[in-house]
Order: structure tokens, then C-alpha cells, then sequence
């Protein structure tokens, strides 16, 4: 699934009940509050508005594009890190053996 820059789907809960919607205007698609299935049918159908959104025309401001090119996707840090020592102390052992 393509990321939509500027206006994430966000799954928020109002008073008649829990809702995804793209952006903060967006149109509210209902689920049943605690059905993982529902809520990924009422996301996808956030997430189809947006690319629609997209396909139409709208591009967003240009605050909203610089946030995510500044802040991009979390990673996590400690896993990453993890793997980059594992990586070196692989490639370490295998210059030590002489198999590369």
C-alpha cells in the first residue's frame, strides 16, 4: 500500500463510536469499536478516500509534505542498532577466517 504524504488515515473514537478517517476532514468510517477486521475495512476505506484525494488533484501544503520529509517513519532505533552489531561482529569473524 502506497503512503500518502501530508494526511495520514488516523483511527480516532467520538461520541458515536470509534472511526478512521483520512486527514483531519475527511469522511468518518465507522467500525465496531475492538474488531481488528472492521477497523482494517473502515482504514482501507480512509485510505482509498485519500488516494482519491490524491488522483483528483489535492496535493496538500507544503507544512504538511516538510513534517514527514523532516520526521520520517520511526524506526526503531535499538533493533536497528541490534542488527548493525550482529552484521559487524558477522563480517568481523569472517575477515578473521580469511573467507573474504
Amino acid at each position: 500500500m502506497s503512503e500518502i504524504i501530508g494526511k495520514p488515515t488516523r483511527c480516532l473514537k467520538d461520541s458515536k463510536g470509534c472511526f478512521c478517517r483520512w486527514g483531519s476532514s475527511g469522511a468518518k468510517y465507522y467500525y465496531t469499536c475492538g474488531d481488528k477486521a472492521a477497523r482494517n475495512r473502515a482504514r482501507a476505506k480512509a485510505d482509498k478516500q485519500g488516494r482519491a484525494a490524491r488522483a483528483g488533484g489535492y496535493k496538500g501544503s507544503e507544512n504538511n509534505i516538510a513534517k514527514v520529509i523532516s520526521k520520517p517513519k520511526e524506526i526503531n532505533a535499538a533493533r536497528l542498532r541490534k542488527k548493525l552489531l550482529e552484521a559487524a561482529k558477522f563480517l568481523e569473524k569472517a575477515l578473521k577466517k580469511g573467507k573474504m
